[in-house]
């Protein structure tokens, strides 16, 4: 409602929108410093005071997800009510049911021990996130970079390989997809709100997780291919079908990566489900980074991830990781400034604007260009090669051969349908292609 709003002006937007706010905070058992949903927010019934949150942290933190519809609505009109009604679903969330704890640690799901859901206590994040920057709660914003350091800190954060639960003395060994979605948007965002700067962090995780995660062309033919070694399955017709499976879900992200399951070899193991869940984040994921590779304010123009972009003011043409090179072409006079990966120091950059070499200055990790006009060709050059690391991951080791921030291979490969085989990758010269891109006037949504 909210983008129909902002693209059209249409009152009805936010008059319907206002109205669910208000069924909302109707359906809630409001206990005035705090509200949740009885008995939980998937099956909201006001006539129940059962709090399910009490004993089972997982079904109250369900809450969260009502919040960044809220702080939409509360952004685009200013209406009190949605925010109110976030706060108190925080409140709940961080002070009844104690979902993080102090140090931004993710609380077990049931009280007193157990595992931590990864994925539900990321939806939190980003959630809280949404409504810190909105309302300027700073303190918010403090825990939850906490809480995002946290989650990096029980994962592999090269692939952004999220485990779907940490259990008391480990973690599991399976990656729920919409974990690296989630944590691809927290980063961007506390990077947007002066946070921290976690472009690296997403640099990695989209290239990699996001990337491995989606069913491209490729990999559904490798799993036709494959059919025969998979276990036969019968479906359940009440919600489940085994019609023309594979091409329906073309573009799709799956909903786990297998880690060490018996039989199982390993990380880059094709996940027992497509989720649509994971599909829907990912998507958004695509969004989120897409709208951030590029800022523009006022006659700065910052390049912030070095991913093929298309915009009104420049178009980002990347040869990474082929080649240690990225292309800025001008459409607007502006001062340029191009973010440069971890894995460069500036010293190995060189410029060239229009096949002119130009000196470059620098601020932190941002080559700055300075003033360059329409039509110009900015072209920046520097070093890429191949590292060897070697990672443990859901307990089993793995040799990751990377170039840049793209893990290439992996050793041991995945039993079924292995992922992160890229050998195309290691070539030394970028394949390249003619495409028309539509280029949008406006952005509806950047934050």
């Amino acid at each position: 409602m909210m983008l129909h709003y902002r693209r059209e002006q249409d009152p009805i937007w936010k008059e319907g929108a206002e109205r669910l706010v208000d069924a909302l905070a109707d359906l809630a058992i409001d206990k005035g410093s705090y509200a949740y949903y009885s008995p939980s927010a998937w099956l909201a019934n006001k006539s129940s005071t059962e709090d399910m949150g009490i004993n089972d942290r997982f079904n109250g933190a369900h809450v969260t997800f009502v919040i960044p519809g809220l702080v939409h609505v509360y952004k685009d009109t200013g209406y009190e009510p949605a925010a109110t009604l976030a706060d108190k679903l925080i409140r709940y969330t961080l002070d009844e049911i104690d979902y993080f704890n102090a140090d931004g640690s993710f609380a077990p799901e049931t009280p007193g021990g157990g595992s931590a859901h990864f994925h539900q206590h990321s939806v939190a994040i980003l959630a809280m996130v949404e409504y810190a920057h909105a309302v300027g709660d700073t303190d918010l914003l403090d825990l939850m970079k906490l809480a995002y350091e946290y989650g990096k800190s029980s994962a592999d954060t090269t692939l952004g390989y999220f485990p779907a639960t940490i259990i008391s003395g480990g973690t599991d060994d399976r990656c729920e997809f919409s974990s690296v979605a989630d944590m691809i948007a927290i980063g961007l965002k506390l990077t947007e709100a002066g946070y921290g700067d976690y472009y690296d962090d997403i640099d990695r995780w989209v290239r990699n997780g996001l990337a491995e995660g989606q069913l491209t062309q490729q990999r559904a033919d490798l799993i036709e291919a494959q059919a025969g070694r998979f276990p036969d399955v019968t479906p359940d017709p009440t919600f489940e079908t085994a019609d023309n499976v594979i091409d329906r879900n073309i573009g799709a992200f799956y909903g786990w990566d297998v880690g060490t399951l018996p039989g199982k070899a390993g990380v880059n193991e094709w996940g027992n489900a497509i989720t649509q869940d994971a599909t829907g984040n990912g998507a958004r994921a695509i969004y989120y980074v897409w709208d951030h590779a590029l800022r523009k304010t006022g006659t700065q123009l910052r390049v912030n991830l070095l991913f093929n972009r298309a915009s009104q003011w420049a178009d980002v043409h990347s040869y990474i990781p082929y080649e240690g090179r990225v292309d800025v072409k001008m459409k607007e006079a502006c001062e340029l400034s191009v973010r440069i990966p971890e894995w460069v120091t500036p010293v190995q950059v060189s410029c060239e604007i229009n096949d002119i070499s130009h000196t470059l200055g620098w601020d932190g990790r941002y080559a700055v260009v300075g003033a360059v006009n329409i039509n110009d060709v900015v072209k920046m050059t520097f070093p890429i090669s191949e590292r060897v690391e070697v990672a443990t991951i859901g307990g089993q080791q793995y040799t990751l051969t990377i170039k840049g921030s793209d893990v290439v291979n992996i050793d041991p490969p995945g039993q079924y349908c292995p992922l992160y085989q890229r050998e195309h990758m290691r070539e030394d010269k970028a394949p390249m292609k003619t495409k028309t891109r539509f280029v949008s006037d406006k952005t509806i949504f950047n934050w």
